[in-house]
């Protein structure tokens, strides 16, 4: 026998989200159940009450076999499934309920949650469409529809979604927020940031919308706007440290280093044990010149200034640069002690050396360190240039040899091979080498002068000497060494007048120079002012005393 029943003021557990709540369903519906069906429903319902689910789903899959057409018993199952996370289950009753009343809203939005859970994307997407169609105000079916739609791919879709959504929660800044982040992801960059003053109309301390119009104005050039906004979300979340080491970026590029150290210094007070940030500041500070604050910097590492070679060496830099050389001698060996590996440290130290005029010292690192690190082109070089000081030229000569055989397109190391050769009485080589030079780089203003000197001194060649020295004077036409070289050329030329104005003014820019003073006193001497000539030769031997040609011009003019 059948019944008609209308079952009014059940409480059931409903809700499709990640939480139930108990409310009291004034309607389940109206249907025709046989008593048999009824009674199992309600033994369902009242184990679902009593938080006997197992149970529940027994009576109601009885129920459901008295009344296979009955839809709440069909959705209240579902429920069920649901709520034990049995999505599977869920979507399948789900299906056969849809095609029973496919305009019951409650159907479509619980089938499509499970489809979601199963990860059934297009499925879900498909039933929450279906909710919109039925309920065009339904605010959840649009959020996970923009969701969705993104997930797959269609950001077109997911926009159209959160404008619906905008419209039916236009006070939500999230929802703003999220629709400005899609928009600047498909490159709409004016709408985004619209969508985002909109979110922050609406609560000003949304600290993602603030960080999502500092990208947009960053992606649109204006770095000092973007700069202003993320200042203002670091307000709100000041430990976050990606934020402060990327406006310390844009700072950088747009060379504000005072804001760069202020953030680097913010992060060293709540971070003090991150030495990468520690060992930018320090580095920076060195490169603007702060050598006394980089100092701190570096030493406020404790005692892992001692224990890392990194921090040793950057510390020796500084001293380097103060010019407190047996510092820097300290830092450096410490740095090579406890990694003998890295170039750097080597060859900062034999600079040490070259800086304190002990030529020799450095010959005595860079032989080390050419032995203790194979295949290292730049300490050849070094090696090279430390000899060429050491007036060892022709044991200069197999030094470049090596760096050139590891970099031979090195102008650097052809340069100083060039005055190995030329300093060794090899002319012919010489020449060959600077011209090589002059091939790679017809820019290379010091080998158009050393060539071009090359040439004066013998008195050879002297109309390319000239337009060598001339190309080097427009390339760099202050440098004292290129006017001293043009005053010789004159000098070889016989136009004297000329080339006592180029080696004064060479004597201006460079300062005392035993080679300046010999060349001007030759002038004066081929002009026959002796004394003249004789007092520039005393100033050369008094700068370099052992220079036996100067002394036997002097002993000729009884001086």
């Amino acid at each position: 026998m059948k019944t008609k029943l209308i079952i009014l003021s059940l409480l059931l557990f409903v809700g499709c989200g990640s939480t139930s709540q108990l409310i009291v369903k004034k309607e389940v519906g109206v249907s025709t159940v046989s008593p048999q069906a009824y009674e199992h429903f309600t033994q369902g319902l009242i184990y679902q009450l009593r938080g006997k689910a197992d149970s529940a789903l027994v009576e109601y899959q009885r129920a459901l076999r008295w009344d296979p057409q009955s839809v709440e018993l069909r959705f209240s199952l579902a429920q069920l499934y649901y709520r034990q996370g049995n999505f599977a289950h869920s979507s399948q009753i789900l299906q056969e309920a849809v095609q029973l009343t496919p305009q019951r809203e409650g159907l479509h939005k619980l089938l499509a949650d499970s489809y979601r859970h199963q990860a059934m994307d297009s499925l879900a997407i498909k039933e929450y469409r279906e909710v919109v169609r039925i309920n065009p105000r339904e605010k959840g079916a649009y959020y996970y529809l923009a969701f969705l739609s993104q997930k797959v791919g269609d950001e077109p879709s997911a926009i159209r979604y959160l404008n619906k959504l905008t419209k039916l929660m236009p006070s939500s800044p999230d929802v703003f927020n999220q629709l400005a982040g899609l928009l600047a992801k498909e490159g709409k960059y004016d709408e985004a940031e619209k969508k985002y003053k909109k979110a922050l109309d609406i609560k000003p301390n949304l600290s993602k919308a603030r960080y999502g119009l500092g990208m947009i104005y960053e992606k649109k050039g204006k770095v000092d706007e973007a700069t202003a906004q993320y200042e203002e979300v670091l307000k709100l979340r000041p430990r976050d440290l990606n934020l402060r080491h990327h406006l310390i970026n844009l700072y950088l590029r747009g060379k504000k280093f005072d804001q760069a150290i202020h953030h680097y210094e913010e992060i060293l007070k709540s971070h003090p044990d991150d030495q990468v940030a520690r060992k930018k500041l320090g580095l920076l500070l060195y490169s603007l010149k702060r050598f006394d604050e980089a100092e701190k910097v570096f030493k406020s590492s404790g005692q892992l200034v001692h224990s890392r070679p990194d921090l040793s060496f950057f510390l020796g830099r500084v001293y380097l640069e103060k010019k407190e050389y047996e510092s820097a001698i300290r830092m450096f060996r410490q740095s090579i002690s406890l990694d003998d590996t890295v170039p750097d440290a080597w060859i900062n130290l034999g600079l040490v050396y070259l800086r304190k005029s002990k030529p020799r010292k450095a010959v005595e690192v860079f032989k080390k360190a050419t032995q203790r690190i194979k295949g290292n082109s730049d300490l050849f070089y070094f090696l090279g240039i430390s000899l060429n000081q050491a007036k060892l030229y022709t044991q200069a000569i197999p030094a470049f040899t090596s760096s050139l055989s590891l970099s031979p397109k090195n102008e650097r190391a052809i340069f100083g091979l060039g005055v190995a050769y030329e300093r060794s009485g090899e002319f012919a080589s010489a020449e060959k080498t600077f011209q090589e030079v002059i091939a790679i780089n017809p820019q290379n203003s010091s080998a158009l002068n050393y060539l071009g000197y090359m040439y004066a001194d013998k008195g050879i060649k002297l109309k390319d000497s000239l337009e060598l020295i001339k190309k080097a004077l427009r390339i760099d036409p202050g440098n004292g060494a290129y006017l001293d070289s043009y005053g010789w050329l004159l000098f070889r030329l016989g136009r004297l007048p000329e080339a006592e104005k180029r080696i004064k003014e060479a004597l201006e820019k460079i300062g005392d120079d035993a080679t300046i003073y010999d060349h001007l006193g030759q002038i004066y001497y081929r002009e026959g002012r002796y004394e003249e000539a004789k007092t520039q030769w005393k100033k050369a031997l008094q700068l370099d005393p052992q220079n036996g040609e100067i002394k036997a011009r002097l002993q000729k003019l009884g001086g």
